[in-house]
């Protein structure tokens, strides 16, 4: 195996390591009561729901306004702060995680990464 689709191998194993470890952490806080998702816990993005909407908008900011993917499916609007349970993240995660993973398994080599990401924001 090259170095180039060495890099390739590792972004999919990453990848899916990620997709893993969310929802195992959304599986986590299915079992939470209420006032423990939504308590503010003193960090930059409060609520343990924040935290959770603000990687998927982070996700949806870098892949999809800024990468270009597209999907009928995943909204462009703002997930942090407007979730109100666990469902709600779980079902956003798995729009965005079906798309991701396609693109991500779809890479064949370095080339399929050479795409430049452009802001949209100025």
């Amino acid at each position: 195996m090259s170095a180039q689709n060495d890099e390739v191998s590792s972004l999919k194993e990453w990848y899916r390591y990620d997709s893993y470890v969310r929802k195992k952490y959304l599986a986590a806080l299915e079992k939470l009561p209420s006032e423990e998702l939504g308590r503010d816990r003193g960090a930059s993005f409060p609520a343990f729901l924040d935290i959770l909407a603000h990687i998927l908008d982070a996700y949806r900011y870098w892949f999809f306004s800024n990468y270009g993917l597209k999907s009928q499916d995943v909204s462009n609007t703002r997930l942090r702060g407007k979730v109100k349970s666990v469902q709600e993240l779980k079902d956003e995660e798995r729009k965005i995680d079906l798309v991701l993973l396609n693109f991500v398994e779809g890479l064949e080599s370095s080339e399929d990464l050479n795409k430049t990401f452009e802001s949209s924001e100025n």
